[in-house]
């Protein structure tokens, strides 16, 4: 789980190590953040 530091390079780190990853805390910024977010395998939201 991840709040807001740079959390789509930590989305990045876990679907490569094959980690589920998730964002807590806030919310996704807008549809462009959402679209990289979600192209990920283990992003569950």
């Amino acid at each position: 789980m991840q709040d807001d530091t740079d959390r789509a390079a930590a989305c990045s780190v876990a679907d490569k190590s094959g980690v589920w990853f998730s964002v807590i805390g806030t919310c996704i910024y807008g549809t462009e953040e959402w679209n990289e977010m979600s192209s990920y395998d283990h992003y569950v939201g």
